[in-house]
């Protein structure tokens, strides 16, 4: 059977972004006979409900939307076979050619992309891309890959969970892996993610030379920001630069400054690191949990530790946290007794073992530079303590995500373990009055880089979904439809 002559690409809506529909116009393009199918988040929902209904708990159960969009991938291709390519793909020759007398095409990612942290602790070479997927309906294949669907649906990591990682360690069990070609990176990835986060693709000349080289029939321009620059090396990082920093006394601004990216990249010049340990107090929140772990490990702060506060009954996430034999992460289990958040944090506080304490809650998402950045911010102004004056809330299930408004943020708080207060034993607000304390007698840095910290409200927060609202009426920025697809795309 021949790989059927159709393009599937997924949006979350009919209407897309205008970048977005010039890098979808070039596949049309090329292709000007085949069929094209684009699939709202609304139709990939629809179909797994109508063909793959045990799917649906998991489908609807992931945490982050770019797990549903992976996994559609595969069930529209299982059902309907033909060419699956992500919307930031540029085609620039037909594809009729490799798919010649093959039941199944997947690309290969750069060589570059293999000597991530993230990926060589994996072990997986070759490390396969679902940008672009072709095959004939019903391949044997996609048996080995529901499979692997609900072996690692509540993986924290879309790459593992249904992304490369997951991809790339099923296509390495198979015994036979014969029915699937493999395309390698000069054909559909000659521009690796780091390169295209660097803006190589502006230059006209550079970008001349890669669709001039015989092989390449597309290029993938990596702007998915759910995993932009997770696991990039500090110094390719790209958050806006200067940033603003201020000094305050007795909570009283006294200096205004700029921090700029040199400074960080001074901090990996030190012989010795400050070390920073993280403080999470979790409990009935392991996918959760989990996800906060992932942050963690991808901090580019290399001297840190995570030390983890779990009084649940559930023993997985201690399991979870002795699997992983990260030395860097501490897990204390603590027996159920009802004990509230302050004193939960005191406990957290008195097993750090540095000098630097940072609050680093069960439910947010936080930059690989966070630590990073705060830690020079504290150190360039000689202070006690970091927060940040603005950071991002993210409400997933309304679709809706705002910059805040400018205030000392409790949550984003880096602190000297010796001058940090003792939390009152307060099951939330715990830390308003050690926030009040150190305002008013520490050196404190406000530092305003909001993409630091992402706060998330899903509905199991320790606040109402009411509290919230005030946040996002005084936002000084908000994205709804149709701005909210285009800021998480």
């Amino acid at each position: 059977m021949a790989i059927p002559r159709i393009i599937h690409q997924t949006w979350k809506t009919a209407d897309l972004p205008a970048d977005l529909a010039a890098l979808q116009a070039t596949c049309q393009a090329q292709h000007p006979h085949w069929q094209y199918r684009l699939w709202t988040d609304a139709d990939n929902r629809a179909l797994i409900a109508e063909h793959e209904p045990w799917f649906l708990p998991i489908y609807d159960g992931y945490l982050q939307p770019i797990c549903r969009v992976d996994a559609a991938r595969y069930f529209i291709l299982k059902h309907h076979g033909g060419v699956y390519i992500d919307l930031d793909f540029e085609c620039v020759r037909p594809l009729d050619a490799v798919l010649e007398g093959q039941a199944m095409v997947i690309g290969v990612e750069p060589p570059t992309h293999l000597e991530q942290a993230q990926i060589k602790q994996h072990g997986l070479d070759p490390l396969l891309c679902p940008s672009f997927i072709a095959c004939t309906p019903i391949h044997p294949f996609w048996a080995q890959v529901e499979k692997g669907l609900v072996q690692y649906h509540a993986a924290s990591d879309p790459l593992e969970a249904t992304g490369p990682l997951l991809l790339s360690r099923l296509y390495q069990s198979l015994i036979d892996k014969s029915s699937i070609h493999l395309l390698p990176a000069e054909t559909l990835y000659p521009v690796s993610k780091f390169d295209c986060w660097a803006g190589k693709l502006n230059d006209p000349d550079f970008k001349a030379n890669v669709v001039a080289a015989p092989k390449v029939l597309g290029i993938h321009h990596w702007r998915g920001s759910w995993f932009a620059r997770d696991d990039t090396p500090a110094a390719q990082l790209s958050l806006p630069d200067p940033a603003p920093l201020a000094l305050l006394l007795k909570g009283r601004i006294v200096l205004q400054a700029q921090l700029r990216q040199a400074i960080l990249q001074a901090l990996d010049t030190l012989e010795v690191q400050p070390m920073i340990s993280c403080l999470m107090v979790t409990r009935q929140r392991l996918a959760l949990a989990k996800r906060a772990i992932g942050c963690f490990q991808r901090q580019s702060w290399k001297n840190k530790e995570l030390v983890i506060v779990d009084d649940d009954r559930d023993d997985r996430l201690a399991l979870w946290v002795q699997a992983l034999g990260d030395v860097q992460i501490r897990l204390l289990k603590l027996d159920p007794d009802n004990r509230r958040l302050g004193s939960l944090r005191n406990l957290a506080v008195e097993a750090a073992k540095s000098d630097y304490v940072c609050q680093w809650d069960d439910d947010d998402l936080y930059d690989p530079l966070r630590l990073q950045w705060q830690m020079a911010a504290l150190q360039s102004l000689a202070a006690d303590v970091c927060f940040l004056q603005r950071w991002q809330l993210w409400w997933p299930q309304q679709q809706r995500l705002a910059i805040s408004r400018n205030r000392v943020w409790e949550g984003s708080m880096l602190s000297r373990k010796a001058v940090l207060p003792t939390y009152r034993d307060l099951a939330r607000s715990e830390d308003t009055e050690v926030v009040a304390s150190l305002m008013q007698l520490q050196r404190v840095a406000l530092l305003d880089q909001p993409t630091l910290y992402t706060y998330v409200i899903h509905g199991h927060n320790t606040f109402d979904a009411e509290h919230f609202e005030p946040h996002w009426q005084f936002a000084s920025k908000q994205y709804s439809a149709p701005e909210y697809g285009p800021m998480l795309a």
